[in-house]
C-alpha cells in the first residue's frame, strides 16, 4: 500500500480518503466504506464507481511495488522481479526495440533458469530463438535457444499433466466426499505417463503435484508404508532444491 500512498499523496479527495481508510484498517467491508465515505447504510452507484477507480489505481501501481518493504524470500523476490522484467521485455518488443529487448531477455533467462520458472524460461527461449535466427543469423545461438525451448516445453507439458491429474483427483474427492479416491482406467493411464516424467525432470511444480498424486494412490490402496517412504523421499527432494 506504500506505493498507493505515493499515487494519492495528501489530496483530500474521496478517493484519497477511501485509500487511507483501507490502508489504516478503518475500512474492511463495503458497509464500512459506505458509512465512512458517505454516512450511508446502502450502496450507491457513486460508491461503485469510486471503488472501481481505487482498484484500478492500485492494480496499476503493482508494477511499482517496492519489494524492499516486504519480508520476501529470495524465491518470492525472484518471482516478482522476473515477471516484472519479462513484462518490460514485452513492452520493448511492442516498441520494436529488439536490441534492448534481447539483451534484457538473455540476462533474465539466467535467473528464470536458476529459480526453475519453467513457463517464463519457455517464453524467453521461444523469443530468443527467433531473434537469433532472424536478426543475428547466428545458427549456433539459434540451435542452443531452440534446444532450451524444446526442453522447457517438455517440462511445461509434464507440469500441466501433473497439475491436471491432481485437479481431477481433488475434484473427485470433493464431489464424492469420500476419503478414498479410486484410480479408474483413465486416471491410471495418465498416472502411468506421469511416472517417467517425474524421473526425467526435477521441476518443483511437477514434483509438487506428482508427489501429492503418488500419496493419493498409496492412500487409496491402504499402502501406508509406501506412503511414508514417499513422504521421506519428497522431503529429501525439496530440501535439495
Amino acid at each position: 500500500l506504500a506505493n498507493g500512498a505515493k499515487a494519492f499523496g495528501e489530496r483530500e479527495s474521496k478517493l484519497s480518503v477511501f485509500f487511507h481508510g483501507v490502508s489504516k484498517g478503518i475500512i474492511q467491508t463495503d458497509q464500512d466504506a459506505w458509512w465512512y465515505l458517505y454516512q450511508s447504510k446502502k450502496e450507491t452507484s457513486t460508491y461503485r464507481k469510486l471503488k472501481s477507480r481505487l482498484k484500478e489505481i492500485l492494480l496499476e501501481n503493482l508494477c511499482h511495488l517496492d519489494i524492499s518493504l516486504r519480508d520476501f524470500t529470495d524465491y518470492q523476490e525472484a518471482y516478482y522481479e522476473c515477471h516484472k522484467k519479462w513484462a518490460l521485455v514485452k513492452i520493448l518488443i511492442g516498441q520494436n526495440a529488439h536490441m534492448n529487448a534481447m539483451e534484457m531477455a538473455k540476462k533474465l533467462l539466467k535467473r528464470t533458469m536458476k529459480y526453475d520458472f519453467v513457463h517464463l524460461s519457455m517464453d524467453i527461449t521461444s523469443y530468443l530463438r527467433g531473434q537469433f535466427a532472424l536478426r543475428e543469423s547466428n545458427e549456433k545461438k539459434y540451435q542452443e535457444a531452440a534446444r532450451q525451448f524444446e526442453y522447457y516445453r517438455e517440462v511445461y507439458d509434464a507440469e500441466n499433466l501433473a497439475e491436471d491429474l491432481f485437479a481431477i483427483l481433488t475434484a473427485k474427492f470433493v464431489n464424492t466426499r469420500s476419503p478414498q479416491v479410486k484410480f479408474d482406467s483413465a486416471i491410471q493411464e495418465r498416472y502411468d505417463r506421469l511416472v517417467p516424467l517425474l524421473q526425467k525432470f526435477d521441476s518443483y511444480r511437477l514434483h509438487l503435484n506428482g508427489r501429492l498424486i503418488e500419496l493419493m494412490k498409496y492412500k487409496t490402496n491402504h499402502n501406508y508404508a509406501s506412503a511414508l517412504a514417499a513422504c521421506d523421499d519428497a522431503i529429501r527432494f525439496f530440501d535439495s532444491k
